[in-house]
C-alpha cells in the first residue's frame, strides 16, 4: 500500500475547487441575467375565448 502525500493532492484538490468557483460564479452571473430580462420584460395577459361545454 503506498500513500500518497498531501503536497502531490494539493495541486489537483486546488484546481478542482478553483474549477468549482468559476462555475459558480458563471451561474450566479446566469442568474442574475434572467433576472434583469424578467423584469424588464413585464408578463403580458392574453385573452381567453369563452368556449362552450362540450
Amino acid at each position: 500500500m503506498s500513500a500518497t502525500s498531501p503536497e502531490k493532492d494539493s495541486g489537483s484538490a486546488k484546481s478542482l475547487w478553483i474549477g468549482v468557483g468559476l462555475l459558480f460564479g458563471l451561474l450566479a452571473v446566469a442568474w442574475v441575467t434572467l433576472f434583469t430580462l424578467a423584469s424588464k420584460n413585464p408578463v403580458e395577459t392574453v385573452p381567453l375565448e369563452n368556449r362552450s361545454a362540450p
